[in-house]
């Protein structure tokens, strides 16, 4: 592989990212998703250089999900990588879990299901302020397209934040080239998820097939949907902040409970906005889809059944009231 000669300086890049964005909490535990390969395996260095000015600690969690048989040398890798750089790692098998996935989406829906849950018990368990995963520029750009292809509201064509409640991206502006560029460049060892190529999963296609030929057709096309997905994120934030200031009006209980009647008075789209607020205060713990807000609104609207099952939650309903549980 061709190696770039001028190597950009990566890691006081994220540096100014970072303070940019205030993504980390000085003197904080941060948990970071290690993969092994070289996109958080460059995100482990980077927070490693940036310990002397945030004195934070770091926690290393992998997951291996157990669906091909060379995992088990991403997780050798992982524990010698942390192993030499004094990092902890904490390293599971989805089977031993104790989580059942929402299992209607694709393979990388349950994958992502199964990391989250995972870092978040990590989190819990030592207590940390952060989860740092590695999505870059590009994942930006595909995540875009994989929403947009399957129908989705406002809030997932904003696509990727560089923080979401505890997980920070600090490597969101960069792109995969400069990742790498690194890497060869410092000679930091990293594994090759071979499924990265593998035409059967969605966003493989997208990355080799779609977004080169957008790029063939206009060598603007990647700049400038970035610069549509951050108006997209503008947009975003302004309707929350409404759905937000209309939620705590309906909610009650501490947020378990809603009031239908005063939710139907609302805009349609803040309706939906607004149930997508009540899942996330609840800590529904799979990304509600269009298809899941509006299966909750025909619920409420045309079904005489008082219960109803959604995945991992139920929803029952008494007179004027709605409340949710896992």
């Amino acid at each position: 592989m061709v190696v770039s000669t001028n190597v950009p300086d990566c890691i006081e890049r994220v540096a100014q990212f970072v303070h940019e964005k205030q993504l980390i909490i000085p003197q904080s535990l941060v948990v970071i998703g290690l993969s092994g390969g070289p996109d958080s395996v460059f995100l482990l260095h980077a927070l490693i250089a940036l310990q002397p000015t945030y004195q934070h600690q770091l926690i290393a969690a992998h997951l291996n999900h157990e669906w091909r048989a060379s995992a088990i040398d991403d997780e050798r890798l992982c524990q010698k990588l942390c192993d030499s750089l004094d990092i902890p790692l904490i390293s599971a098998r989805a089977s031993q879990l104790a989580y059942q996935p929402h299992k209607t989406g694709s393979k990388e829906d349950i994958g992502r299901q199964l990391r989250r849950f995972f870092f978040q018990d990590v989190m819990r368990t030592h207590n940390a302020q952060h989860i740092a995963l590695a999505h870059h520029a590009d994942d930006q750009l595909e995540t875009f397209f994989i929403r947009l292809i399957r129908g989705a509201h406002i809030a997932g064509l904003a696509s990727i934040r560089p923080v979401q409640q505890a997980y920070i991206r600090p490597l969101l502006f960069l792109h995969k080239h400069e990742i790498l560029d690194y890497l060869h460049k410092h000679n930091i060892h990293y594994a090759i998820d071979p499924t990265n190529s593998c035409s059967d999963f969605l966003r493989n296609r997208i990355r080799a097939d779609l977004i080169p030929t957008l790029t063939a057709i206009d060598q603007r096309a990647p700049h400038n949907i970035k610069k549509a997905i951050a108006h997209l994120q503008e947009t975003d934030s302004f309707l929350n902040r409404l759905a937000c200031t209309a939620f705590e009006k309906l909610c009650l209980e501490g947020g378990t409970t809603i009031d239908i009647n005063t939710l139907f008075e609302l805009d349609p789209t803040l309706q939906k906005l607004v149930i997508m607020r009540w899942l996330f205060h609840n800590k529904i713990t799979h990304s509600p889809s269009s298809s899941t807000i509006e299966e909750i609104m025909r619920f409420f609207r045309h079904t005489q059944s008082a219960e109803h099952r959604i995945g991992s939650f139920y929803i029952t309903k008494k007179k004027h009231h709605a409340t949710i549980r896992l």
